[in-house]
């Protein structure tokens, strides 16, 4: 069966399964995955990558109300900047009435209307026994579910859902990501934390920090490399370790590239 086809202006490959290698030859193809693949003489697969980039952004005050003290707050509100190859999502947030035991590790969480899709990373705050990063699962209209051992019924709480970027199939690369922020503090001597979380846990070595000693503007600015995984959901969220202080962003842009 042919496999190559020649036009004047294009090459096109027919998608095929993951060939046989031969020694000392390499191969080119495309799957069904709608991906390039490179295959050396050894019989590894590389994926061929077209070059994603992604940004989100803000550049107008936007505050980031502290709930509870040293614990992650999910950072929404950002507007999508240029995007190849991932999917933005502006994050939402929402009131928490009921924790219920759903056994087996898993605790129900009731938040009318709360719109978030199976998978989606959320920060809980203002609970007792709840304060935590997790992502949701088993997602109904007014529920959803977090792994974590219920400790009794809080009835009270908020879920933060972070402004994402999502990265797309066939995108997954090692990224070099890099962040500035822009921010004052509403209290004196507050010592605030910015971190970048991937689905679930928080790329550490991405860490910034800064103690703001007065009321005044102060930069935050990194970076790091960063391994993404196709679906991989990148994120950022801020903490107070001081007190319950909030944040304000004047300007702040996240990119990966």
């Amino acid at each position: 069966m042919t496999r190559l086809s020649k036009f004047e202006n294009e090459i096109r490959l027919k998608e095929i399964s993951t060939p046989n290698s031969i020694a000392n030859y390499g191969a080119v193809y495309v799957k069904s995955d709608d991906c390039l693949y490179f295959q050396d003489g050894s019989g590894i697969e590389h994926h061929i990558v077209i070059d994603g980039h992604c940004e989100m952004y803000i550049v107008s005050q936007t505050a980031i109300p502290i709930v509870t003290t040293n614990e992650w707050h999910a950072a929404l509100g950002f507007t999508e900047g240029e995007n190849t190859g991932f999917t933005f999502d502006a994050g939402t947030n929402g009131a928490i009435t009921v924790f219920a035991d759903s056994g087996g590790g898993q605790v129900t969480v009731t938040s009318a209307g709360h719109g978030l899709p199976n998978g989606a990373p959320v920060t809980i705050v203002g609970t007792t026994n709840y304060n935590d990063v997790y992502l949701v699962s088993n997602v109904a209209t007014d529920t959803f579910e977090i792994t974590e051992t219920f400790a009794g019924n809080d009835a009270t709480g908020t879920f933060l859902n972070p402004s994402t970027m999502t990265v797309a199939v066939g995108q997954g690369r090692l990224f070099d990501f890099e962040g500035s922020l822009s921010g004052s503090s509403d209290s004196t001597n507050q010592t605030f934390e910015l971190a970048i979380f991937v689905n679930g846990a928080e790329v550490t070595k991405a860490r910034l920090v800064r103690r703001f000693a007065n009321q005044d503007i102060g930069n935050l600015s990194g970076g790091a490399f960063i391994d993404l995984q196709d679906g991989d959901i990148v994120w950022a969220a801020i903490r107070n370790l001081t007190s319950a202080g909030d944040f304000t962003i004047e300007n702040t842009n996240l990119r990966l590239s």
